[in-house]
């Protein structure tokens, strides 16, 4: 099983108006207005007396598009810290984290990722840090992540913005998928029989709720199932994996499996691919 750390979500296109509009002309009062289960009376505080300095704009850039992306919520930077107190409660009250991963998390070096997301409905959540076009991961960033996933058995989303990659992860992963996020299934399919469903072979999920870069998936134990059908089933979803989610595409990898469940090359292909919509 390949480990991970720090997995690569989106980058997003930086509006450099918009960006200048956050910082002079009130924008950030706009969006808390907007979006008053994303920025508190904290937010709006550091927003009014840091905005001119340029700062918060990729942050909370961030935290709306996980929102409205995915329907995540977020807590902007500091959320561990005595001043923004009520987050911290927030997080430990919903037993998000739990006291002895705050124990072995804090005292590391450097602060945490910049977003805490998480979702009321399905108590899912992940760390996220955002970068702007010109900065990258720090050292004491790249010796903190890894240990923060490791304690806490998550990944750390990443949001870039601009043309620059940073991240190096591997897009396809084989480990555990979590089946309360949207994923897909692969069944076997018996072309003799146009009512048996098959067998089950595997299943695909983004890695992190909303990422276009990362995947994880898992194969089925496929017990009772001749040797031979199950090395040939494995066979042909790896093949199908490689092309969707590794070779070039006109759509971006998971938009591209969404569309290829609809076509008559998956009804009738040997394995076919189902996708379920389990959140926004």
């Amino acid at each position: 099983m390949t480990e991970y750390h720090t997995v690569l979500i989106e980058a997003l296109h930086e509006n450099k108006q918009e960006k200048e509009d956050f910082k002079s002309k009130g924008l950030g009062l706009k969006w808390a207005t907007k979006y008053p289960n994303l920025f508190d009376n904290d937010d709006i505080r550091l927003y009014k007396s840091q905005s001119k300095y340029g700062y918060h704009y990729f942050e909370w850039k961030a935290a709306i598009h996980f929102w409205e992306e995915i329907g995540y919520q977020s807590l902007n930077q500091k959320y561990q810290t005595k001043q923004h107190a009520h987050k911290k409660r927030l997080i430990e009250s919903n037993k998000y984290i739990s006291e002895k991963n705050w124990k072995e998390i804090l005292p590391l070096p450097g602060m945490l990722p910049d977003l805490f997301v998480y979702s009321k409905e399905t108590e899912d959540w992940f760390f996220c840090e955002v970068k702007s076009p010109n900065d990258g991961l720090h050292d004491n960033q790249n010796t903190s992540f890894p240990q923060i996933s490791r304690y806490t058995k998550k990944p750390i989303g990443l949001i870039t913005f601009g043309k620059k990659r940073i991240s190096k992860d591997t897009r396809l992963v084989e480990s555990k998928v979590n089946t309360s996020f949207n994923h897909f299934e692969i069944y076997s399919n018996d072309k003799n029989n146009e009512n048996s469903q098959g067998f089950l072979v595997g299943k695909v999920s983004q890695i992190i709720p909303g990422s276009k870069y990362c995947f994880s998936y898992e194969f089925d134990e496929m017990n009772n199932i001749p040797e031979k059908e199950v090395m040939e089933a494995k066979k042909q979803m790896n093949r199908e994996l490689n092309l969707f989610f590794i070779e070039e595409r006109p759509l971006p990898a998971w938009e591209y499996a969404k569309y290829h469940c609809s076509t008559a090359s998956n009804l009738y292909s040997n394995i076919r691919w189902t996708y379920l919509k389990t959140t926004n």
